[in-house]
């Protein structure tokens, strides 16, 4: 939340509402999911880190794989 009110909504003049509701979905999916780097995820954004995650096998997945 806090990332929320400082990079964005202390950012823009909101007139109504509707400004809210079209700008808020926007950041959250294009600039914080896509574009903002995070610590916590190694420095990646977040759509890409979990790209990331799926695509790299588990220890269960190379067991299951090596069964005849």
């Amino acid at each position: 939340m806090k990332t929320l009110k400082n990079e964005e909504v202390s950012l823009w003049e909101y007139r109504i509402m509707a400004d809210v509701i079209e700008r808020v979905p926007f950041f959250i999916e294009d600039v914080y999911n896509r574009k903002r780097l995070l610590s916590s995820l190694g420095h990646m954004p977040p759509c890409e880190y979990e790209e990331m995650v799926s695509l790299t096998p588990t220890p269960c997945q190379d067991a299951l794989i090596a069964l005849p």
